[in-house]
């Protein structure tokens, strides 16, 4: 059997990607014919970027320095 904080880990992940895929498709259709498709996508990266540093935070990761900061910045432009 597996560990139950593990079961209860993945199915809390689950229903997080089931929440946010569910609520894009929303949130897409509500904000395409109110907003230009460059703004659409801009906030939609802001949400993933915000998420993923909070992610980050969370897990006390190090953030990039030095040559890691340039080369992140050279492949996210």
């Amino acid at each position: 059997m597996g560990n139950g904080r593990a079961e209860m880990l993945a199915a809390l992940a689950c229903a997080a990607v089931v929440l946010i895929r569910g609520t894009n498709l929303v949130a897409v259709r509500f904000s395409n014919p109110e907003l230009p498709s460059f703004w659409g996508a801009t906030l939609q990266f802001a949400g993933a970027g915000l998420l993923l540093f909070a992610v980050v935070l969370a897990q006390h990761l190090p953030l990039p320095r030095g040559r890691g900061l340039l080369g992140t910045v050279i492949y996210g432009a």
